[in-house]
């Protein structure tokens, strides 16, 4: 089986580099998401969203000279491409270069890390259950309404009691 490479990701990526080169102030948002906010704006974003998310156009790295094909597949959703198209729109370009790589490091060893963090939560379990349990008892008292009355006019006599 030849591996695929999604380009899903170099979309994001030349969608970026494109609005990092405009001559626009760090912080330009091309889409006024932070702005006014219309029902237009909502359904165009939500379509390409959801397009974006669930179709995969995937290449082969390695194929024959002759023979070259592109595959795409309908269904298939993707949480990291969710995060970083979310994060293209909605971050500064600056802070966008910095999540870029972690994020898409992040899905390449997804699997280890998840197994990881799965381990970490067995052990943090295991430890914390040999721990002692501690039984708090809390108990109220039941009084009158004539001493308790007689207490708060003792405390309003400047703390003499009666």
């Amino acid at each position: 089986m030849s591996s695929t490479f999604d380009i899903r990701y170099v979309v994001i990526l030349v969608i970026n580099i494109i609005k990092s080169q405009t001559s626009m102030p760090w912080d330009w948002d091309p889409f006024d998401l932070n702005g006014h906010f219309t029902w237009t704006k909502f359904w165009i974003l939500s379509t390409l969203f959801l397009i974006f998310s669930f179709t995969s156009i995937r290449i082969p790295l390695t194929c024959p000279l002759h023979i070259w094909h592109v595959q795409v597949h309908l269904g298939e959703f993707s949480i990291t491409l969710v995060v970083l198209f979310v994060t293209s729109l909605l971050f500064p370009q600056s802070l966008f270069w910095y999540v870029y790589p972690i994020i898409t490091l992040h899905s390449l060893c997804f699997a280890w890390v998840s197994n990881l963090f799965g381990s970490f939560v067995h052990w943090a379990r295991d430890n914390l259950s040999t721990v002692p349990s501690l039984n708090l008892f809390i108990s109220s008292i039941e009084t009158d309404a004539a001493d308790l009355e007689q207490e708060l006019v003792g405390l309003g006599d400047g703390g003499a009691q009666v």
